[in-house]
């Protein structure tokens, strides 16, 4: 018998390169238009989008700080778009809008009339979403009540006062986040280490500083601990190990950043140090301090590939120095504010980069990082602002003044504006930072309120 016929090799099923850099670019897209809903469905592209793409935009969760107006108003354009074939269409899509998140009034006087909701699909929502809100006022325990079309949407900084944890004997001055852990620092000379995956137990306590803890900061896989001893102290967070003590300042150590692969920190002595991250040796040191400004350096931050820094003020100006990294010499200085700058932050926005400076005068300051000129100046708050942080785009102070506010940048504005978009009661505030979807701040009175 003759031998089978020879069967042509399979060929391996390949990915092109381009199938996942479509998915990629498709996920960000998306991302994009639930993240800026509001104003992508203005453009005409929205209109542009199938059916398929739509409902899966309105659908999702992830449309972040908008109203359902918002969203009815997007839908009625979509269709405007294509009349002829989209109307037969728009109950589906109106289907995706949750309305019982409305307002009662707004539905009355102003859906109700919309020639978009006289069909039978259209009445049928409004039916149940005034069913709906007539069954939550009533307070009736109703399996309906949780349904999709009654889920509310994603809201940023959304912050509800979600726990307390207490343990320091005094202010908390610093903290930061280490993979589930939140590390806090505080005037009683001590490092507390949360676990926040346990309810924010605590998990260790470090006593080794002889001073408060000024300021705390991952650096190369390393927790860095800056205190008023005049000492800074690397630890592994493995085992929460000392791994070196650097000594080379002179006077209290208020504050520490990273910059590419070195350990940056800043003194009341009025010097910036930078530190091999492998020897922990000290290779550059900037002289922020002078005759005309003795003042020590109180915050840090990075903007791209400058250095920036924030002085104290010390009967002159407090300044904010911008410092050129590849020579590492100062290229501007900047009279910021009238008392000293605790904080400062940088923020993107669509108008660029910002960079928040918070002070004692009780004001922020908005610096354009092109330009550096300053744009605005935010006087929300009524006491010192000691901390800032950054959180989905939107900036959050903290102040003595027992308050946190939340702002979001509103493009609409002639030039744009930085508002208080919330305002959140707490004790006075020493330090921020986010973990997560929650923000966290450390007080006065020795606690750490976790906001989720």
């Amino acid at each position: 018998p003759l031998p089978p016929p020879l069967q042509p090799p399979q060929r391996p099923t390949l990915t092109h390169p381009c199938a996942s850099q479509c998915a990629d670019l498709r996920s960000k897209a998306f991302s994009m238009v639930v993240g800026n809903f509001a104003l992508a469905s203005n453009t005409a592209s929205f209109g542009e989008l199938s059916i398929d793409v739509l409902r899966e935009v309105l659908a999702s969760d992830r449309i972040v700080d908008c109203d359902e107006a918002i969203v009815l108003e997007a839908v009625q354009k979509w269709v405007a778009t294509a009349p002829e074939t989209r109307t037969q269409q728009a109950d589906e899509v109106l289907s995706l809008v949750r309305f019982p998140l409305m307002n009662t009034t707004y539905l009355s006087e102003v859906v109700k009339k919309l020639e978009i909701m006289q069909s039978p699909g259209g009445q049928a929502l409004l039916s149940e979403a005034f069913e709906h809100i007539a069954l939550v006022h009533s307070v009736r325990d109703c399996p309906g009540l949780e349904t999709p079309r009654a889920t509310p949407r994603r809201r940023t900084c959304a912050f509800e006062d979600e726990t307390t944890l207490t343990g320091h004997t005094d202010a908390v001055s610093a903290m930061t986040v280490y993979h589930n852990k939140l590390i806090s620092g505080s005037w009683d000379s001590t490092i507390r280490v949360w676990n926040m995956e346990h309810g924010g137990g605590l998990e260790r306590t470090i006593s080794h500083h002889s001073g408060p803890v000024l300021a705390l900061a991952m650096c190369s896989g390393n927790l860095i601990s800056a205190s008023g001893d005049c000492t800074l102290m690397v630890w592994d967070p493995e085992n929460w190990s000392l791994v070196r003590s650097l000594d080379d300042h002179s006077d209290v150590v208020n504050c520490v950043c990273q910059f590419e692969d070195r350990l940056v920190s800043g003194s009341d002595d009025g010097t910036i140090k930078l530190w091999s991250t492998t020897s922990w040796g000290c290779e550059v040191t900037l002289h922020s301090a002078s005759e005309e400004q003795p003042c020590g350096v109180l915050c840090l931050e990075v903007c791209g590939t400058q250095l920036i820094s924030g002085s104290a003020a010390d009967g002159v100006p407090a300044t904010i120095k911008i410092w050129n990294t590849s020579s590492w010499t100062c290229e501007r200085v900047i009279e910021a504010h009238d008392d000293s700058i605790w904080a400062l932050q940088v923020c993107a926005s669509s108008d660029g980069d910002k960079l928040f400076s918070a002070s004692v005068d009780q004001t922020i300051q908005v610096w354009d990082c092109s330009t550096w000129t300053s744009e605005q100046t935010l006087t929300d708050h009524d006491g010192p602002v000691y901390a800032l942080t950054c959180f989905e785009g939107k900036v959050i102070s903290g102040s003595d003044d027992e308050k946190i506010i939340v702002w979001a940048y509103d493009a609409a504005e002639q030039e744009g504006t930085w508002k208080p978009e919330r305002t959140l009661p707490t004790s006075g505030i020493w330090s921020l930072a986010h973990f997560n979807d929650r923000l966290v701040s450390g007080l006065a009175n020795h606690a750490i309120n976790v906001f989720k």
